[in-house]
């Protein structure tokens, strides 16, 4: 103790700037060897305990899971989707962001068959997406049904390659086959609300975020829907349309993606064997790009690729992003981009219809036919 003491003389001495040097009997070199010890032994007992948690409570589920595991009591998917794809419970998948995760896998099974996983991520970009549908791939030599939810900010995005991640902590090497590296990306800050929320859930102060197929209803729920305050959200920071200069044809024409060359390469790992959709949720029409705008022409000429994509794998593209009795409708909605549960189950029925004949409806368009 007596060279903690010193530690803690000198520390004041320090910031009082006090040069007499009325500490220097505290401060011997076997003192300081000493307190050197101790922080070594008091670091070296706080890192075995966190590695102690992280095994115990298994927040990503990369351990063997038992009893005392809390697999998806953290909201960041990123960290918690490898371990739904390496559990072989799933041959069937949907890709995208939080406009798909209403997508109720339980009825996804009813409809296409199989047994599918929601691996849709909160603000996935178009990047992460493609690293859950490879490691999918790699993992279930033979998928039944894939469906590709294609937000158009997503995969348009001119800058994909440069905004490959968000702020959420995106975990690489729980994305590679090496298990090994894994505590890499576990021991990060994320890691203490990953464990606190963990003994939350075991202790029943705390919902799971999602079940094990990947699904979370992650609404405030439709008990708890307000109208007025969900219009509020739909509406605001929606601004009359500006004049603005338009792309010409040739520009638009050597417009690249660089989502869309990831789109392809992933498509290639795909078997024949596999059912591959694309679709375009129906965000409210408030969301929808206004036509006659630079942006709107953007989007245009990206599906027009997209639809080429989809075309050379026989992969249809069904479209529900246009305005329709769905999309127009400010109850379906909780804010421009999130429609409420029961509207997720509609646009399963929707799209296991379309597969299924071949046929648009007033709230489906088909832009790249069954490939049959």
């Amino acid at each position: 103790m007596r060279s903690l003491r010193a530690a803690v003389l000198w520390l004041r001495a320090f910031l009082k700037d006090d040069d007499r040097g009325s500490v220097e009997k505290f401060h011997s070199p076997a003192h300081w060897g000493r307190f050197a010890l101790w922080i070594l032994a008091g670091l070296s007992i706080t890192l075995a305990s966190l590695v102690f948690a992280v095994i115990i409570l298994n927040p990503y589920g990369n351990f063997p899971i038992t009893r005392f595991s809390q697999v998806f009591s953290d909201d960041n998917q990123r960290y918690s989707y490898p371990s739904i794809v390496r559990s072989g419970q799933h041959n069937s998948a949907v890709f995208g962001t939080s406009t798909s995760r209403l997508l109720q896998p339980k009825l996804l099974n009813e409809k296409f068959g199989g047994r599918f996983a929601n691996l849709s991520m909160d603000a996935a970009t178009a990047w992460e997406q493609t690293q859950i549908a490879r490691l999918f791939l790699r993992h279930i030599s033979k998928p039944k049904t894939l469906i590709f939810s294609l937000d158009a900010n997503v995969w348009c995005d001119l800058n994909a390659d440069l905004r490959r991640t968000t702020f959420r902590i995106f975990p690489k090497s729980l994305y590679d086959e090496n298990l090994f590296n894994d505590f890499s990306d576990i021991l990060t800050l994320e890691l203490w609300d990953a464990l606190r929320k963990s003994i939350k859930v075991a202790f029943g102060a705390r919902s799971p975020y999602q079940d094990s197929d990947g699904f979370g209803d992650f609404t405030p729920g439709e008990a708890n829907y307000d109208a007025t305050r969900a219009r509020g959200h739909i509406y605001d920071g929606v601004h009359p349309r500006r004049r603005e200069k338009l792309l010409g044809e040739a520009e638009l024409k050597n417009m690249e993606f660089p989502a869309l060359i990831w789109l392809a390469e992933t498509l290639e790992t795909v078997p024949p064997s596999t059912d591959v959709i694309f679709a375009r949720m129906p965000v409210h029409s408030a969301a929808l790009p206004v036509e006659g705008t630079r942006i709107a022409q953007v989007y245009r000429e990206c599906f027009r690729q997209i639809g080429e994509i989809a075309s050379r794998h026989h992969t249809p593209m069904f479209n529900m992003a246009f305005a329709s009795s769905i999309t127009t409708n400010d109850f379906n909605y909780w804010d421009r981009l999130h429609y409420r549960l029961p509207v997720g189950n509609q646009i399963v029925g929707e799209l296991a219809r379309a597969h299924r004949t071949g046929q648009p409806s007033p709230t489906l368009k088909i832009s790249v036919p069954l490939g049959r």
